[in-house]
């Protein structure tokens, strides 16, 4: 069965003819065209060598930063990291260093005293790196440390509980130990009277003031009353 080129009017009596044909005319036979330049190739293979060998129209990696051109991504990534003028870089904003390394830059903040994160005491000029450390010395420095002050003498505490341990058992300033009022054989059994002067509470240095306010105010109604 014969086979005819589709570009002219031969015929060849084999498909394998017709191919050869195709491959040896290079009028009409298959071709790789270089899309940069005139150049044509019959294999896709020597058409990618070409691009690859031409630098003027080659796929090609651009440096954003220069004029630099580069054939692989590789080549131009190294470039990047070898030029400082324009590599990717982290910059210490307190201070006018930079580092090609994240991780760098933190060490060097946390080395740098004048611009690291600091913690800092606010009743003193002392600077900490650390909370816990700033904790610490609240805690060691009693001029201005976190204190419970007694209000009815000087004493001071680190902790609340301790505070209220020493109210419990200082019986002369422990907010006067209000006890409920016990009725005492002196008053008659009168606690209405009590509780009508406010005298609703007692301890034991208040009870001879508080029995001769009602033995004043007994005389009193008494000459009232007569």
């Amino acid at each position: 069965m014969a086979t005819f080129c589709d570009e002219c009017d031969r015929t060849f009596s084999t498909k394998s003819a017709l191919q050869q044909h195709l491959r040896d005319a290079p009028a009409h036979a298959v071709t790789y065209d270089c899309d940069e330049c005139d150049r044509t190739f019959s294999t896709k293979s020597a058409l990618q060598q070409h691009l690859r060998d031409a630098p003027a129209h080659a796929v090609t990696y651009d440096c954003d930063e220069c004029d630099r051109t580069f054939s692989t991504k590789s080549a131009l990534q190294q470039h990047l990291r070898d030029a400082p003028a324009h590599a990717v870089t982290y910059d210490c904003d307190e201070c006018d260093r930079t580092f090609s390394m994240e991780s760098a830059l933190q060490q060097h903040l946390r080395d740098a005293p004048a611009h690291a994160v600091t913690y800092d005491c606010d009743e003193c000029d002392r600077t900490f790196s650390t909370k816990s450390a700033l904790q610490q010395h609240l805690r060691d420095a009693p001029a201005h440390a976190v204190t419970y002050d007694c209000d009815e003498c000087d004493r001071t505490f680190s902790m609340e509980s301790a505070l209220q341990q020493h109210l419990r058992d200082a019986p002369a300033h422990n907010k006067r130990r209000a006890t409920k009022f016990q009725i005492h054989s002196s008053w008659g059994g009168d606690i209405n009277f009590m509780h009508s002067y406010g005298l609703k509470h007692y301890n034991h240095e208040d009870f001879s003031e508080a029995n001769a306010i009602k033995n004043a105010l007994l005389r009193q109604m008494r000459g009232v009353a007569g």
